[in-house]
Order: structure tokens, then sequence, then C-alpha cells
């Protein structure tokens, strides 16, 4: 369902904030990635490290390994981000 992260986002920098919005799909049923029913569209901060490892170790659609937490057990597709923020707090204070 929907389309998968892009391969060409901009440089995240590791130590920086940034503002993600995600589609979480549930994870009861047959299935526990985003095959499932959409959940609900979420958005958060989280630190630069957090996003490239979950880029980078391919766990987008995974049930379980969320970028922003739901309900501990969902798949989640990254659709956009938005920041560097500097601070945790500039981007909360940013992030809907």
């Amino acid at each position: 369902m929907g389309e998968p992260t892009p391969d060409d986002w901009p440089e995240i920098l590791d130590d920086k904030w940034y503002c993600v919005t995600v589609d979480a799909f549930q994870d009861v049923g047959p299935f526990d990635d985003c095959r499932q029913d959409f959940s609900a569209q979420l958005t958060c901060c989280r630190q630069g490290v957090h996003i490239n490892n979950w880029i980078n170790n391919e766990l987008e659609c995974i049930g379980g390994f969320e970028l922003c937490v739901f309900t501990g057990f969902s798949a989640q597709r990254l659709l956009d981000l938005k920041g560097p923020y500097d601070t945790q707090a500039l981007c909360n204070a940013d992030c809907p």
C-alpha cells in the first residue's frame, strides 16, 4: 500500500533533530507489514541517528520497528521529514 520511502532524501545529520511523518499499519492478521490496514498518520521528533539507522537497516514496513511509537507493534512507512533542528525542544515546538 502506498509508495516506498524515497531513496533520495537530503542528507540526514546524525546529531540533529527532525519532525518525521509516518503512515502506520496495524499488525493484526496474516501480515506484519505495510500490506495491513492503514491505522494512522503520525508525526514525532526523532534524532537523525535513529532515522538513518531505520532507513539503512531497511526497517520500513516491518512490524515492531517503529519510527514514531504508536502501538509498539505497527509497521510504518516514512512519508516526510522536516528539519534539521538543533534541539529536541525546537523540533517539538514546530512539529504538529
